[in-house]
This record gives C-alpha cells, sequence and structure tokens, in this order.
C-alpha cells in the first residue's frame, strides 16, 4: 500500500482560514487561486495494482473540472437541475461531481457495472434515476458506453 504524506505547512500560515465558501466547487476554485495551495497536489488516484493512475494539483483539478463545467453547460445544466453521474474511473466520476457543483447542478451519483451481465439491470436502474430524480442528462464514461458504440 502506497502512504501519502501530509503536509502541514497550509494550516501554519497565518492567514489561512477554515472553508467559508458554500460548495465544494467554490472550496476547488479558491483553493487553485492561492498562490501557496495551487501547485499542491490535492488528489491522487491509484489504479487496483496500487499505481499511480492520475495526479491533481488544486490547479490541475479546477482546470479539467471548469471544462468540464462548460460541456455540462451546454447541456441544460444550472442552478437546482440534476445530472446522473456513473463513471468505471474513479477521478473522472470525482471531476464531473466538482463541475456539477460549478455550475450548481446536483450530482446524482449512481455505481457502474461491475461485470458485462450486470450491464442491462444497471442501464434500467440508470435510466430509472434521471426519469425519477428529472435529469437533464447522463454523464458517463467510455467504459459503459462501449456497449452501445460497437
Amino acid at each position: 500500500m502506497r502512504e501519502f504524506t501530509f503536509d502541514p505547512e497550509p494550516f501554519r500560515v497565518k492567514r489561512f482560514q477554515p472553508f467559508s465558501e458554500s460548495t465544494l466547487g467554490s472550496v476547488l476554485l479558491a483553493r487553485a487561486d492561492d498562490r501557496v495551495l495551487a501547485e499542491k497536489v490535492a488528489l491522487v488516484f491509484l489504479d487496483q495494482r496500487g499505481a499511480e493512475e492520475q495526479r491533481f494539483t488544486c490547479r490541475s483539478l479546477a482546470e479539467q473540472c471548469l471544462r468540464v463545467a462548460g460541456a455540462l453547460r451546454k447541456l441544460g445544466a444550472q442552478n437546482q437541475k440534476t445530472v446522473v453521474l456513473s463513471f468505471a474511473s474513479q477521478w473522472q466520476f470525482v471531476v464531473t461531481f466538482y463541475a456539477c457543483q460549478l455550475v450548481g447542478a446536483i450530482p446524482v451519483p449512481i455505481a457502474p457495472p461491475f461485470t458485462s451481465a450486470q450491464l442491462p439491470s444497471k442501464l434500467r436502474q440508470i435510466e430509472e434515476l434521471a426519469s425519477r430524480t428529472q435529469a437533464i442528462a447522463i454523464v458517463t464514461d467510455k467504459l459503459l458506453l462501449a456497449p452501445f458504440l460497437g
């Protein structure tokens, strides 16, 4: 198992304030804009073998989230609209979750199917969830879409 050390320096800085922003998205943007925190590692994702798959600093995570937020806005995601999220990729889920926060949408997560045999029933669950929540979109990754893309 890989260990990551805690960097206490941002907490020693006199001007550091507890989170006062109203959403996770605004917290992320504030950290990405902070000289001390912008290049600090925010998230590290490991693959099933424990090898690093994806690493984000506060700034790189914010930039990725803003790109996805722009795409969500084009789909009609806005204040209080729901968006269903189903991703096999953990880092893509996190980026899209934050992007929903940035546009004011309500992310509604549902686990993807874990086997191909689960795919038909999971797709029905996702469709039912989207209908019940009046979601404006279902956002997923290529793994879930692969059976439909041929």
